[in-house]
């Protein structure tokens, strides 16, 4: 066979392309690194793998190793993964710091304490280097025997703070060992600070090129330990590996490794690829802020420093709160409810009535009911509980006022659905001076909203005006609904999602009141999806008519029966078409919607959602 030139360069693109593509950041498997190492931080991983949207297709565990170190003020913790998104390639992650003693020793040893000599390479942080020396030898020998048979060609070493640190001193050691390669070696870090001096700097870069920090705006941490010999110093002066550098006159301090990756409005958003084995003066900030500032506005950076592809979020739902949060709407629908309360066991022992109010609504045939539960298994906590729909004719009363009323203005614009506003009106002075007593008196500084059906939908604007109020602290306010319809418009879940992001919507199956209304208004032929987000112009989207606020929990097996702890986390602040948003209403027989409504919408956490068996 005779090759011409353009044979020859269609080869060659096949050859190398897949190469070249592995060498280089993509993001989707950042967002997987990110998201596991957030997993790693919670005793019960196996659980966040499961239940987790891209965890739990994309990843598998191999092996894990915890060590308690009280020299070190911590837990060490090393697991392996499989990424099962790209076959042959292994991820080992690193855990970050654990503990605020740990952190607060880790500042003091950043600051004090000498860096030491590492590999013949230059000198790094002892903190980092004592983390570790803990686990290195098994991280190597594990790593030898499973790529020894060849299914594993490829390692990706990852982690967050601490873990990103450690992670850096492992991939380098394991070159140096000859069991990784720098062509099949990748490095991720999210938010770490740096590890060494600038000749360990010039060491790791010959030797793995393809080494990315992510940083996201307002993250302190990449910018300690300090680069220069002044712990608050205005600038970082040029490496040694530099032609501007003037080492006779400059100390050789601290130094980042690698290409950083930096996100300028959040994770969310767009990113920035930096200046390659240099600290970028135009990406994330090089030294720290002043003292007033980590003083000042300690919360808003630990929040910063914890947002890496939802790390922060990994675990703060609660199955079995959930499962609580049920039953409990489910006894706001009792006619008897001290009964159902009694006789409940785990009500009983779970929750204390303290305030229960029960009112007609003038303007139709609904009737509201709120409750405030103190939550005895969790001080300092109250829950708060709205009834759902009524009846029937309540509920085609809700139907007629989508289609004949216009949104009203909640707040700033914002638009939420008419009859929920007006019924949430009718109550909510009321309510708040409830919750502004018992918040007042000290005891609680804890409230969860909920609600099922139209008692989600009131919740979430419940919770919104008492954050809004400043009644209650959008940091210690969650809501947790099941099977709410949306509520508002996307300037209304934007704001929203600000305001309390520790927000979740709990959908059962299939529930077809979760898909009312729809992204755009009335239209059940489409689903929401997250191009639904288009742009109105260069600083602003905009999202077609209604949009859910918080976090779906897709119980894709039903909240009931034996297969009822199966759920899956979906992504943040979004309709996210993976989950429950897979099957539009148009896909279903009317005569199967009104069987889904009588079975999924009415059955989350217990079998009879508006008469509690009494046990």
């Amino acid at each position: 066979m005779i090759l011409n030139d353009k044979n020859i360069i269609f080869i060659l693109f096949f050859i190398l392309v897949p190469k070249l593509c592995r060498n280089i950041y993509i993001e989707k498997e950042a967002v997987l690194c990110g998201r596991l190492t957030g997993a790693v931080l919670r005793d019960r991983i196996k659980s966040c793998l499961q239940s987790d949207a891209i965890l739990f297709p994309n990843s598998r565990l191999l092996d894990d190793i915890t060590t308690v170190r009280n020299d070190l003020y911590g837990r060490i913790r090393t697991t392996i993964f499989e990424d099962k998104s790209q076959p042959g390639v292994l991820i080992v992650v690193e855990k970050g710091s654990g503990n605020p003693t740990q952190v607060v020793y880790q500042f003091f040893s950043g600051i004090f304490q000498e860096l030491v000599n590492f590999m013949g390479s230059g000198k790094v942080w002892r903190y980092t280097y004592d983390v570790h020396n803990v686990h290195i030898k098994w991280v190597l020998n594990r790593l030898e025997n499973l790529m020894r048979n060849g299914t594993y060609q490829r390692i990706i070493f990852t982690g967050h703070s601490l873990g990103a640190g450690t992670s850096i001193l492992d991939a380098f050691a394991c070159i140096k060992a000859k069991i990784c390669r720098s062509g099949n070696t990748k490095v991720l870090t999210f938010g770490g600070p740096r590890t060494g001096d600038e000749v360990f700097a010039e060491h790791y870069n010959k030797l793995l090129p393809e080494t990315y920090r992510v940083v996201v705006d307002g993250d302190i941490v990449p910018s300690f330990p300090s680069c220069t010999k002044n712990f608050f110093s205005n600038k970082c002066h040029a490496p040694i590996f530099d032609k501007k550098n003037d080492s006779w006159f400059n100390n050789i301090g601290y130094y980042h490794v690698g290409t950083e990756i930096y996100y300028p409005n959040g994770y969310e958003n767009k990113y920035r690829h930096c200046k390659p084995r240099y600290e970028d003066s135009d990406c994330s900030p090089r030294t720290l802020p002043s003292v007033w500032t980590l003083l000042f506005y300690k919360d808003e950076l630990n929040i910063n420093h914890n947002r890496y592809f939802r790390i922060e979020k990994n675990g703060e739902y609660n199955h079995e709160e959930a499962q609580l949060l049920g039953k409990i709407c489910a006894m706001v629908s009792c006619f008897w409810d001290n009964e159902c309360h009694l006789n409940d066991s785990l009500l009983y022992n779970s929750t204390k009535i303290l305030v229960k109010k029960s009112t007609t609504y003038h303007f139709g045939p609904g009737k509201f009911k709120y409750m405030i539960l103190d939550y005895i298994t969790k001080p300092n906590t109250i829950i708060v509980v709205q009834k759902g729909t009524d009846n029937s004719f309540q509920l085609l009363e809700q139907f007629f006022n989508l289609y004949f009323y216009d949104k009203k203005i909640f707040y700033n614009n914002e638009k939420v659905w008419d009859y929920q506003f007006k019924a949430h009106n009718f109550y909510i002075d009321d309510l708040l001076d409830k919750i502004n007593d018992l918040l007042m008196k000290k005891k609680y500084k804890n409230v969860i909203f909920t609600g099922h059906s139209l008692g989600g939908a009131l919740s979430v604007l419940d919770a919104y005006e008492c954050v809004y109020r400043k009644i209650c602290n959008g940091k210690t306010t969650k809501v947790v609904t099941l099977g709410s319809p949306r509520t508002g418009d996307k300037s209304f879940a934007v704001s929203f999602n600000k305001l309390i992001p520790n927000t979740y919507r709990v959908v059962n199956r299939y529930d077809p009141i979760t898909n009312f209304p729809n992204c755009k208004a009335y239209n059940f032929m489409r689903s929401c999806r997250k191009h639904d987000i288009i742009s109105n112009s260069d600083n602003e989207t905009f999202i077609d008519e209604f949009y859910h606020v918080g976090t779906e929990i897709w119980y894709f097996e039903g909240t009931t029966g034996i297969n009822s702890n199966n759920y899956i986390i979906c992504e943040r602040h979004f309709d996210d078409p993976n989950c429950s948003r897979r099957v539009k209403l148009s896909d279903i027989p009317l005569l199967k919607q009104k069987f889904l409504f009588e079975k999924w919408h009415v059955e989350y956490f217990v079998t009879k959602f508006n008469k509690l068996q009494l046990k």
